[in-house]
């Protein structure tokens, strides 16, 4: 079902209230969630969109909210009153059929049918005469872009993810395969034996010739129901570039390799990525239906009928041509040394009074016009970004335009540049998968699980809301309509993409108004249907999900409704907004102060315990984290683990990581539904008296709680890493690793099962070397390195319960400066 989560449950009346709670005012959406219980009947299946009742002033559908009579109904949004068409009167108004008992009237929401887009004199006209074999209607189209620049056991993992990844795939699919190192191969795979044909490229240019000149796309495009077995040869007959960059393909058995000399073209070591990419796209343009656009249009996706993924492997940075990240790593190199902005210890209980806590908290919301932003000063290395930013801006502006979807998948420490390459999946709809070794990628079963996960094309999502306020902020992987307010465009989603959006007040709330808060979405998308592995149609859909939401009155009321996963999900966005302006560093600080606000406007208004009315609380009767207020308890947890994460504070910590990783991890969880982000930010710990009995259901992640329990079996969830750690004290008749079919595997599967990557999965003895991994989760212990940063920026890193002795004394001193002033 459409999930969509709100920050606040209950909306404060005023902008003066929200600021004053100090809360993130928003909402977390997954527009395309499996929703197996939609509410249908056979005459909704029939009903389009158009035929829904819309309103004549706001255009909202009919709802569940809506006040409905014989002649009507009167807008839940607007409150304008609409006369039924005699059309809506022949369905509303049906002797014997309560109009209450149809879907759009008894449920928040549903699924009609859509009526496809008329298509355009353009569309029809471009490039007549530039294909003449088509591709049959519908027919998904998967592309296959391998390093060969690697190692044995990185291919070995690539050839087997892509052989999973076939079946995964439809009979009718068109599969293509081509590699890359200081040249490109292509292989056609529609005969009993592969044919390779390769081309160079120049040292700091694009390909020597067009690929469409070296193998028609007609002949790399391969059906996967009917060559399978072919296609799986070619993948075997990849090689490593590890000698000559021609030999191993020459002297595999199994395979005709044609290479296109070019006398001015000398082998050089490195990987074209970069250039390999700019020939597919140009390749692919037949297949779309208008001519690449420089600036981008997200409409223009939606006019293409045919889905295509370009599954790219990496196994280190592009090196070659153009495209080529090594001078920017290089300039990157010689700037890791550099200092952090610093600020004293002191700055925040001297300098911050009330008024410039919602400042503070609008900043971290903007993530924009903070004072002190960092401006590097390494021009080299701000020139060599520019450039090589803006050759894969282009490529990810050009690929979505074309409606093809770009996924990168990475292996090794070794840094390939992905703060440059994200643009790629991020513009397209695509993914990112990371992994630090061969040993520890779970690339097949995450490959299969992406291509079997069902998708939506060509989305459109339109939000309105009732008049008092409206979408201020998109945070996301969507565009907004250069036309429309309101209306956004996603390129592709599957059923995990979360999506964000914050408000902004317009008019009060008035607990007296005849209508509450209320929100609409509409999401339309286009999603293939096959029967037996063949295509058979498209269909267009359009979800309407329509939602009411309480006033609140008080600091109280907004408290209660606060829901900790959404504003976490904010506060994420809004925190990676501010990395781009302020970088980590002071974006981490704005975060901190976030919370210190927040916990002295909670000091200010404390619940009392009679009516639900508000009170001043004295520095003694304050306890955190939030005491008594389950809904406000984990949000210092949540914030604790953002902070100390790779993607703020962390990355100062431990530079050495790969930058990679902290890019891998912000597309990762700026994507994950608010449930899932929890899991990620802050793992959870459980502990079982046996495999079949589970002790408690959550611990502190300490090694106190470990090494302090009487349970011999803790089971960690760290999203993409579950862990199962057996105590020396566990009893020898105990089974090791867990039964298959016992309690804590059972709950190890259902938790590798909903998600959009595949979690890796061991088990650990206490004494061996794995158990650093184990400990290493163990986030509310002290970090040694983390402690040496000055001031403030230290508090997260001496372990999570001074981190709240610190919130504490920095919420006293705020609320003290204040009441000063």
């Amino acid at each position: 079902m459409v999930i969509a989560e709100f920050s606040l449950d209950a909306f404060p009346a005023t902008e003066q209230l929200k600021n004053l709670c100090g809360l993130p005012f928003g909402l977390t959406l997954q527009p395309f969630a499996r929703a197996p219980h939609l509410a249908v009947d056979k005459e909704a299946k029939k009903q389009t969109s158009s035929q829904l009742p819309r309103c004549s002033e706001c255009y909202s559908y009919i709802n569940a909210y809506c006040g409905v009579d014989r002649d009507g109904f009167t807008c839940s949004l607007c409150g304008t009153y609409n006369p039924f068409s005699i059309t809506s009167k022949l369905r509303y108004c049906r002797p014997g059929v309560p109009a209450a008992s149809l879907p759009e009237l008894c449920t928040n929401l549903i699924e009609v049918e859509c009526e496809e887009p008329i298509r355009e004199e353009e569309e029809e006209e471009h490039d007549s005469d530039a294909l003449q074999w088509s591709l049959p209607e519908g027919v998904p189209v998967y592309i296959a872009l391998v390093d060969t620049v690697c190692s044995n056991e990185f291919l070995d993992c690539v050839k087997t993810a892509l052989a999973a990844a076939l079946e995964a795939m439809p009979a009718s699919a068109m599969f293509g395969l081509i590699s890359f190192d200081d040249r490109v191969r292509m292989f056609d795979a529609k005969g009993p034996v592969p044919v390779c044909k390769s081309i160079g490229v120049m040292d700091d240019g694009p390909l020597l010739t067009p690929l469409e000149d070296i193998v028609a796309l007609q002949r790399l495009l391969t059906p996967v129901g009917q060559f399978k077995d072919s296609i799986l040869v070619a993948l075997e007959t990849l090689e490593c570039s590890q000698g000559s960059p021609t030999s191993n393909l020459m002297d595999a058995p199994q395979v005709v390799s044609v290479e296109l000399e070019m006398k001015f073209s000398q082998p050089s070591r490195g990987q074209c990525f970069g250039a390999a990419l700019q020939g597919v796209l140009q390749y692919l343009h037949p297949l779309s239906k208008h001519t690449p656009q420089d600036s981008f249009n997200p409409s223009m996706a939606g006019k293409n009928s045919t889905a295509i993924r370009l599954l790219s492997f990496l196994n280190g940075p592009p090196t070659l041509a153009h495209g080529s990240v090594a001078d920017y790593l290089l300039a990157r190199e010689s700037m890791r040394n550099k200092e952090p902005e610093k600020r004293s210890a002191e700055t925040i209980a001297t300098t911050l009074d009330m008024a410039t806590s919602v400042e503070l908290e609008m900043g971290v919301e903007m993530g924009v016009n903070q004072p002190g932003g960092v401006n590097p000063e390494d021009q080299e290395h701000e020139s060599a970004r520019s450039i090589v930013s803006s050759f894969y801006g282009q490529a990810a502006l050009v690929a979505a335009s074309m409606g093809v979807t770009i996924d990168l998948f990475s292996v090794g420490r070794e840094a390939a540049g992905m703060e440059i390459l994200a643009s790629l999946p991020e513009h397209t709809g695509g993914g990112i998968w990371l992994y630090p070794t061969v040993v520890d990628a779970m690339m097949t079963q995450d490959l299969h699980r992406h291509i079997s996960t069902p998708r939506a094309q060509s989305c459109l999502l339109r939000i309105r809301t009732s008049p008092e306020f409206k979408i201020a902020r998109c945070y996301g992987n969507l565009f907004r309509d250069p036309v429309y307010e309101d209306l956004f465009h996603i390129i592709s989603c599957d059923p995990f993409e979360t999506v964000a959006f914050d408000f902004q007040y317009k008019n009060g709330f008035s607990a007296s108004a005849m209508i509450p808060p209320t929100l609409q979405i509409a999401f339309q998308y286009r999603t293939p249907v096959f029967s037996d592995g063949e295509f058979v149609k498209h269909e267009r859909k359009m979800r309407i999900c329509t939602l009411q939401r309480r006033i609140a009155e008080n600091p109280g009321d907004v408290y209660q409704g606060v829901k900790s996963g959404a504003v976490a999900s904010l506060l994420l966005h809004k925190s990676r907004a501010a990395v781009k302006t302020e970088g980590q560093y002071r974006a981490a600080l704005l975060l901190q102060d976030w919370l210190v606000i927040l916990a002295a406007n909670y000091m200010q208004n404390k619940t009392v315990s009679h009516g639900g009315h508000l009170s001043e609380t004295t520095q003694g009767d304050f306890s955190l984290p939030f005491d008594g207020l389950e809904s406000l308890q984990l949000i210092p947890r949540l914030v604790y683990g953002l902070l100390r994460s790779p993607l703020l504070l962390g990355s100062l910590v431990t530079p050495t990581e790969s930058q990679d990783y902290a890019v891998f991890l912000e597309h990762l969880w700026t994507s994950l539904p608010p449930y899932q982000l929890q899991r990620a930010a802050y793992p959870s710990l459980s502990s079982y008296s046996t495999p079949e009995k589970q002790a408690l259901p959550l611990h502190s992640l300490s090694n106190l709680a470990i090494d302090g329990s009487d349970a011999p079996i803790f089971l960690l969830d760290a999203f993409t890493t579950v862990l199962v750690y057996f105590k020396s004290s566990c009893p020898p008749e105990t089974e090791f690793p867990p039964p298959r079919n016992s309690l804590l595997r059972s709950t190890v599967n259902d938790m590798r099962q909903n998600r959009r990557l595949a979690p890796q999965y061991r088990v650990l003895k206490e004494g061996d070397p794995g158990e650093a991994l184990f400990r290493s989760f163990m986030c509310d212990e002290p970090m040694e390195l983390g402690m040496k940063l000055e001031g403030e920026a230290a508090a997260s890193f001496g372990g999570y319960k001074k981190f709240l002795e610190w919130l504490k004394v920095a919420a006293v001193s705020l609320l003290d400066a204040s009441r000063k002033a």
